[in-house]
């Protein structure tokens, strides 16, 4: 029987790149630095109900409207797609003239602890495809670093938390401060506030 070649491995890409690449990428899509709204102030109060009724289900801390905008802004030149409810993720998928995704966000809201964040976060990675923004509004005051933290000890091989090296948090209190953004995939890596 005639062996077959394994696929060579992709080569790990260093923390500070993992953070440069995100960055560069997170920047290019969030309002206030070089994102774009792309669509109508009807479509837009229609866009920002639906995430508000779509992350307020069940939920003691639900997705404000401010934080709700703010996760339809996206890379220059892309329009906003919503999944919709019970659909798979992303929760904003933004689309180019030509309909292509350029850029794709998960919202979150959370008000846990960190033990919590760790588990429910690497889940939602994993959802998300390993690529793209998770948007997290948590509430003032939170300690987000410990968040990340927490999700980091809980991914003690530098390989496994490779799986991350795409998928960056965004966070924002319930009045859309950004509180910084920090890479899953490069353990104590991010920019603070």
């Amino acid at each position: 029987m005639p062996s077959v070649a394994a696929e060579p491995a992709a080569p790990v890409r260093r923390p500070d790149q993992i953070l440069a690449d995100n960055v560069k990428a997170a920047y290019s899509a969030c309002k206030g630095c070089g994102g774009e709204l792309n669509a109508d102030a009807a479509t837009v109060q229609k866009l920002v109900k639906r995430l508000v009724r779509e992350h307020s289900q069940h939920k003691t801390f639900p997705l404000s409207a401010e934080n709700a905008e703010q996760a339809l802004y996206g890379p220059p030149g892309s329009v906003p797609k919503l999944a919709g409810a019970n659909n798979p993720p992303p929760d904003v998928s933004f689309r180019d003239a030509d309909g292509a995704e350029v850029y794709r966000r998960e919202v979150k809201t959370f008000s846990g602890t960190a033990t919590t964040f760790a588990k429910q976060f690497e889940d939602y990675g994993k959802k998300l495809g390993y690529r793209g923004e998770l948007y997290v509004q948590v509430p003032a005051g939170t300690d987000v670093r410990a968040l990340m933290d927490a999700l980091w000890a809980k991914n003690t091989s530098d390989a496994r938390l490779a799986r991350y090296a795409d998928v960056y948090v965004a966070f924002h209190d319930e009045g859309g401060r950004r509180l910084g953004l920090w890479m899953m995939g490069a353990r104590g890596m991010g920019v603070p506030g």
